[in-house]
Order: C-alpha cells, then sequence, then structure tokens
C-alpha cells in the first residue's frame, strides 16, 4: 500500500465515480481502476461496488475511508514540516547600499 493509492481511493470516494476522480486528478481512468484494484488485491477486499452509475464504498470501503483520509493528511502534513524545517536553514543574505554617492 503507498500514499498513492490512499490518494486514489479517496479521489473515487469523494467524486462516487471512477470517471470523476480521473478527471479531478488529470490521469486516465483506466489508472485509476487499476491503482484502486491493486490496493483492493493487497488488502484482499472490494471496496467499491461498482455499477454504471458511478462506484459506492462498500462496508470495507467505508470502514478504510477515515483511516486512509488521516494517513493521507499526516503525510502531507510530515512532508510539509520537513520541507519547513530545510527552508529554516537556509542562510540569509542582506546587502545594504549606500544611496546618494
Amino acid at each position: 500500500m503507498d500514499i498513492k493509492q490512499l490518494r486514489t481511493f479517496l479521489a473515487v470516494a469523494d467524486a462516487r465515480s471512477f470517471f470523476k476522480a480521473a478527471d479531478d486528478m488529470y490521469i486516465s481512468r483506466q489508472a485509476i481502476s487499476k491503482t484502486v484494484m491493486q490496493l483492493e488485491e493487497e488488502l484482499g477486499v472490494e471496496l467499491f461496488a461498482r455499477s454504471q452509475k458511478g462506484a459506492m464504498m462498500t462496508p470495507a470501503g467505508i470502514f478504510f475511508y477515515p483511516r486512509a483520509a488521516t494517513l493521507v493528511a499526516e503525510f502531507d502534513k510530515l512532508k510539509n514540516d520537513t520541507m519547513d524545517i530545510q527552508r529554516s536553514y537556509l542562510p540569509k543574505l542582506n546587502i545594504c547600499m549606500a544611496l546618494g554617492i
């Protein structure tokens, strides 16, 4: 399981559609479908009931959703906080110029 799979799962769950999620993420529907299928295979459960009308979460998907959302939020926070630390160590250079020479 990786962060891409979790983000894709959340996008489909929020959109209730593989097609809409693909549009929202600017990737193909086939890529969305493949990513979700790999996640479902790894977990050994179906996360979505697929139909012509869209994708509805199964009970396993409903259980999985809040924890996946928490993990993605924590991942993003960790990434941003770490990048902020790096930025705080960048040297600061002050340049002064005498005006009116």
